[in-house]
């Protein structure tokens, strides 16, 4: 169980806790509660996803008893038939009806499960079942593009930690004066692309596991920073407003960025020991989240206010050793989680090429620079981190996230859940739409005004 808490945490979190600080900025300190509100809505719908695979996963089990049985009747049919027994057929067929009402009752009541749960089913497996082969494709093709947005967003975040992190050193001016403004955006996409091209991508997990720590020490730092500021904390914090409603549509996108990551929920219960305990892992890793933001969100904003940078790493004192560790901690997660991302999408694409696993490795590299450059030219072209998480967040994470999940439930458990559950999914679905609708307004109204002042 700790060990998946802490996977769950690290693939939730991502390195979308940078910008809880400036989230607070935009929605004020209601931004936390709008931070808790969603993470306890998005645990719901974890809970609801793992609920649809493991009726999938009973109905799955229960088809293969029913044809292993209608096998085995049939091969008595043909032994009786053989032999001249007139009795062997009865027997297969009376087989057949024990083993088909041992199916019924698994599917029907959980609590009378006489089946096996093999837990394989994921979310693509839960979506075709519930919406057939075209929403299948239609699923698929948001995950993918969340996918993709989230790349664009790694690249992004790696070019403003780069600028904080060289910005007064030499080889910071160096890189500005040859290339421009977007001189650290082609250095992340040359430090990034050619992860893409590993032929082992397990290594770079290990960096990644560097994110929860990385979200843990900037968190006491800007807790240490605080305390000890004395009256210029104290004077930041006076800065600070409760609630700015003009602003606040932008924070749902950039929280649901954070909260991203239920596509990999059915992977991560089934690599569990005890696969029946995935929702309680879910739960811990929401809480343990919203924990660490809130710490982060709240400190950051108290001790900066209304001058809080878009990423919270280059609002610490600059050559400080603090702020040394912590963009430095800060550069490992986009870093190592490009291509980790990058790569269903790109086997995705060799699926529907008729290759598949096979391809040659040129033409399996090809298809990830492909990728990998499509993600770098639009992150070069919306170099706005925090609008841009926003833009995903509210797009695409709610969709995959919220959205579907919600609506999956409902159709797929509609016979089994009582009408006050059927009302809970149609909320949560309704709210999905609105803060979806709104956030992402407000996000692409964000990026329009900056595209056109640059």
């Amino acid at each position: 169980m700790p060990a998946t808490v802490f996977n769950l945490v690290n693939v939730i979190m991502g390195a979308g806790y940078v910008s809880i600080p400036f989230a607070c900025r935009q929605g004020g300190w209601a931004a936390l509660a709008v931070l808790w509100l969603l993470g306890a809505v998005f645990c719901y719908t974890g809970h609801a996803l793992l609920q649809c695979c493991q009726m999938v996963d009973h109905e799955s089990a229960a088809a293969a008893a029913a044809a292993a049985a209608a096998a085995a009747a049939a091969a008595a049919a043909g032994t009786g038939a053989e032999t001249g027994d007139p009795t062997a057929a009865p027997r297969a067929d009376s087989a057949v009806s024990a083993i088909g009402s041992k199916a019924d009752s698994s599917s029907n009541s959980s609590s009378r499960v006489q089946l096996a749960v093999p837990y394989k089913a994921g979310y693509e497996a839960v979506a075709g079942r519930a919406f057939g082969q075209l929403g299948l494709a239609v699923v698929s093709g948001i995950m993918y593009a969340e996918l993709l947005g989230i790349c664009c967003v790694y690249v992004v975040l790696e070019a403003e930690t780069l600028a904080t992190l060289l910005a007064n050193t030499q080889l910071g001016a160096t890189i500005t004066q040859l290339a421009g403004p977007s001189g650290f955006g082609l250095l992340a996409c040359v430090l990034m692309v050619p992860t893409v091209l590993l032929p082992d991508l397990n290594a770079l997990s290990v960096l990644g596991a560097l994110g929860v720590m990385a979200a843990a020490i900037v968190g006491f730092a800007l807790a240490g920073l605080f305390c000890s500021g004395g009256s210029a904390a104290l004077s930041a914090l006076a800065d600070t407003t409760l609630l700015k409603l003009q602003t606040l549509p932008q924070v749902l996108g950039v929280l649901a960025f954070v909260y991203a990551g239920h596509s990999t929920f059915p992977i991560v219960q089934q690599s569990m020991a005890q696969p029946a305990a995935g929702p309680k892992a879910v739960t811990w890793g929401y809480a343990i989240t919203a924990a660490i933001c809130t710490v982060l969100g709240g400190f950051g904003y108290a001790l900066y206010g209304s001058s809080t940078s878009a990423v919270i790493t280059a609002s610490l004192p600059p050559l400080s050793l603090i702020a040394l560790l912590c963009t430095c901690l800060t550069l490992c997660n986009p870093f190592s989680a490009f291509a980790l991302t990058l790569e269903p999408v790109a086997l995705a694409v060799q699926q529907q090429l008729g290759r598949g696993q096979s391809t040659l490795y040129p033409v399996r590299a090809a298809i990830r620079l492909g990728l990998a450059a499509a993600c770098c030219a639009t992150a070069l072209s919306l170099p706005y981190v925090a609008d841009l998480m926003a833009f995903v967040g509210a797009l695409l994470t709610m969709s995959i996230s919220l959205i579907i999940p919600a609506l999956m439930h409902a159709v797929l458990m509609r016979q089994r859940l009582p009408l006050w559950g059927l009302a809970l999914d149609a909320a949560v679905l309704l709210l999905g739409v609105a803060c979806a609708s709104v956030g992402a307004t407000s996000a692409y109204q964000s990026l329009q005004l900056k595209l056109a002042a640059a």
